[in-house]
């Protein structure tokens, strides 16, 4: 994602002379049901406040949530809704029952933040080239705030340097033309850095391979994860010569095809609709075998093997369930 500025961020440093945290919440206002882009309840899975921008000062109390914050993230910074986590990003919900109304400052500064999230709810002003953001509807407030910087995330930026708008994460996002200016803004600037932009987004991450170069995809991270703590113990996650390494050698779980691994999202159902269908077929078929109770049943038993983190057993180890003895 980017975060472009588009004017000074100099309110940004004001708000901290007076406050020790600033967030922004992903939206300001109380939509109506079905008014917003995105379901209201992905920011219940993900996070009140995106953390794409956040403003800290330099204090002890501070340190103090920085040090607990990065203790977390060492192990658990993962999309993992089963767990209640997302990233980096949900920790902070935690931070308006840690900071006073004095200390923290929740921004409803439409100009901070501009995201396809809350598109719905900012509509953009242009006055020659400076930007500015005011609230769609009315409200009770017609404040007009200066555009400060934009999230533009989860767009194709290769689309986009073509004049190609294709939104990746929404996939239902209404057309706002005047989104579109800024948009259109963010696209000139790529096509006039044009030679590095091509460099960096072809850029694959520093830590996505084992030392040998065989790429790690994310189901190894997330069966590392498990690993890891079940033997209570850190190893490098790159080291070829580990036994978590030799493990996915044995068990075959290397060098697998990188488009079996493939995100699936709404517009990818068609591609998987007839394997859908046989699934589907399959679990009909076991519902008529062992009837409505036992077929729920059994589904409340698989939510135990729905993440990577539940597959160990394919590296040799036994479940917890499995150790059990009679007594």
């Amino acid at each position: 994602c980017a975060l472009p500025i588009f004017s000074s961020i100099a309110p940004i440093f004001e708000s901290l002379d007076r406050y020790q945290i600033i967030l922004t919440p992903h939206i300001t206002t109380i939509p109506r049901l079905g008014e917003t882009d995105s379901p209201e309840n992905i920011w219940l899975s993900c996070g009140i406040f995106n953390l794409g921008f956040m403003g800290v000062q330099d204090n002890p109390k501070v340190r103090k949530m920085l040090r607990w914050w990065s203790e977390r993230l060492r192990d658990q910074c993962f999309v993992d809704f089963e767990k209640g986590e997302y990233t980096d990003q949900k920790w902070m919900n935690f931070i308006p029952s840690s900071f006073d109304s004095t200390e923290l400052l929740i921004s409803n500064n439409l100009g901070c933040n501009l995201a396809p999230w809350n598109f719905f709810e900012r509509r953009i002003m242009m006055n020659g080239d400076a930007a500015f953001v005011t609230l769609r509807e009315n409200n009770g407030s017609n404040e007009v705030f200066p555009l400060i910087f934009t999230h533009f995330s989860g767009y194709d930026y290769s689309k986009l340097k073509d004049g190609i708008i294709f939104q990746k994460n929404i996939a239902d996002i209404r057309e706002y033309k005047d989104i579109n200016l800024i948009l259109n803004v963010y696209a000139d600037a790529i096509r006039s850095n044009q030679e590095l932009f091509d460099v960096t987004i072809k850029s694959e991450y520093s830590y996505n391979r084992f030392d040998n170069n065989i790429p790690i995809e994310q189901y190894h991270r997330r069966l590392y994860r498990a690993y890891s703590e079940n033997i209570q113990s850190s190893i490098s996650p790159f080291d070829i010569k580990s036994q978590f390494y030799t493990l996915l050698k044995n068990n075959r779980l290397l060098n697998v095809r990188r488009d079996s691994n493939v995100r699936i999202q709404k517009t990818d159902v068609p591609k998987v609709g007839h394997k859908v269908r046989i699934i589907n077929a399959g679990f009909r078929m076991l519902h008529r075998l062992i009837g409505t109770s036992q077929y729920f049943l059994f589904l409340r038993f698989l939510r135990g093997y729905s993440r990577p983190e539940d597959q160990l057993h394919i590296l040799g180890y036994k479940s917890k369930f499995e150790n059990l003895r009679k007594h």
